[in-house]
């Protein structure tokens, strides 16, 4: 986790001293898949759910991965030129005690 936490300081601090959008965009990347990675392994509180989408797309077609609270793509990577472009991979729940 250690490893993760640091990665997810270093890219949240990128994402908001980026100076556009674009920019922005290429930060936001670590954070998501930072962020997945530990919803992944810890789980979410209470109730939570997490929806993971990927769009093959993102990054000249290397692909990038985002997590929603709800259903219907919302692409962070494209915004509204290709703001339904993805798929749903997976639902992530909170953890349930052994």
């Amino acid at each position: 986790w250690a490893k993760d936490r640091d990665e997810l300081a270093r890219a949240a601090k990128a994402l908001s001293a980026a100076p556009d959008l674009k920019a922005a965009r290429r930060h936001f990347e670590p954070v998501s898949n930072a962020l997945i990675r530990a919803v992944q392994r810890f789980g979410l509180p209470g109730e939570a759910k997490a929806i993971r989408f990927h769009c093959t797309m993102a990054f000249d077609n290397r692909g990038a991965d985002w997590l929603q609270p709800k259903p219907g793509v919302e692409n962070p990577y494209f915004g509204s030129q290709m703001y339904r472009c993805g798929d749903q991979k997976e639902t992530l729940a909170p953890l349930r005690p052994l």
